[in-house]
């Protein structure tokens, strides 16, 4: 699929009535882009209105002329005010006069996306929107894998320093030294292990396939499957006797698309909560949500395991990032992938650690599609 495909939402911002709402007609007819228009004499109206609408792309028309001298330093300011409101979002700049053509390049080189000359045909400028969006998705393509390789080299160099240093140590030791000599070989091996568990999680990062099929299955049998593998797994046995396993499905024969990819997300949150279970808390309970809001599948998994602190919710998303000793810290990050690029959708949480309580919801389109594999 290609990355412009994901495109759905635009805002055109733009003075005139006549090309605003004929592009915007073009774009949601043809296109299927939900697109909203402004006629925006007032940046800062502008600005609180496409804060609001949060598009996929911005189309912002620059040539607002507003007295002798003006009209360059209104368009800067147009661009600022609305790249403040959406840092993320890309922005093509549109104008319809020659001398502008100076100070929208400057802007390109500040930030925008495109720079389109009027007139132009609705289809042209759709070109436009898309070559925008997709050269986003694919800058931010890229300093995600740059971020990877980055935490991937700084983990397996920490390893190799370890290991490095356990080896010059046993070098050292003399032969009645057997006890240091057992700690030290156990230190090592259990880096290698570490070591590996990171390959295995950057393949797997790696390997997320896009063309997977989604068909529908019943919410209440796929989670009574992924409680009973959460029975089987090695807790302690105190944990094991108080935790109780709920779900709560208003609609008792809700079917939601899924596969095995959903699966193992669910899975993963399940798990994750199951081993963030203390014995000494009062109350064990992880509790699975599924219900259907408009056009969305709604999941969520809330646990009473104590909440996550500040420090690590920051990084909660971030690959080989792991509260756990013995974790990969590719699970919630994979299911991220794995929800946005394969589902369409979202993966988000929230913690309360007054209450103790952690709750990760999955909010994904209601839709099927065939494909390579799927789970039922």
């Amino acid at each position: 699929m290609e990355l412009s495909e994901e495109l759905s939402s635009v805002a055109i911002v733009d003075d005139e009535v006549d090309f605003g709402r004929s592009t915007q007609e073009y774009f949601a007819r043809f296109l299927g882009w939900a697109t909203s228009y402004f006629e925006c004499p007032s940046h800062l109206v502008a600005e609180l209105t496409v804060k609001n609408s949060t598009p996929d792309v911005i189309v912002l028309d620059l040539t607002y002329d507003r007295g002798p001298g003006a009209r360059g330093v209104q368009m800067q300011a147009a661009y600022e005010l609305i790249s403040k409101a959406a840092p993320d979002t890309p922005i093509v700049v549109l104008t319809g006069v020659a001398k502008d053509s100076r100070t929208a390049m400057e802007l390109i080189g500040a930030g925008a996306r495109e720079f389109v000359t009027k007139p132009v045909e609705a289809r042209d400028l759709a070109r436009n929107v898309m070559l925008a969006f997709t050269r986003k998705r694919r800058e931010e393509h890229s300093e995600r894998q740059r971020a990877n390789a980055l935490n991937a080299a700084h983990m397996f160099k920490n390893v190799a320093f370890m290991i490095h240093g356990y080896c010059e140590l046993l070098e050292t030791l003399e032969e009645e030294e057997a006890a240091d000599r057992a700690k030290y070989v156990g230190i090592i091996r259990k880096q290698a292990r570490r070591a590996l568990r990171f390959y295995d999680g950057l393949k797997r990062i790696n390997s997320v396939p896009k063309d997977i099929g989604i068909e529908l299955a019943s919410a209440r049998e796929v989670i009574q499957d992924l409680f009973f593998t959460i029975r089987e797994m090695p807790l302690s046995a105190q944990v094991r006797e108080k935790l109780q396993l709920n779900y709560s499905l208003p609609d008792t024969g809700l079917k939601i698309p899924w596969n095995s990819l959903m699966e193992e997300v669910l899975h993963n949150l399940l798990k994750n909560a199951a081993e963030a279970m203390a014995p000494d808390r009062e109350k064990l309970a992880i509790v699975v949500q599924a219900r259907l809001a408009d056009k969305e599948i709604v999941l969520s998994v809330e646990d009473t395991a104590g909440g996550i602190p500040p420090e690590d919710q920051v990084r909660l998303f971030q690959p080989f990032h792991s509260r756990k000793e013995s974790g990969s810290g590719v699970g919630l990050y994979a299911s991220k992938m794995i929800v946005e690029t394969v589902f369409n959708g979202q993966l988000e949480f929230k913690s309360d650690l007054s209450r103790g309580t952690t709750e990760f919801t999955v909010r994904y389109p209601n839709q099927t599609r065939p494909g390579k594999e799927v789970s039922r």
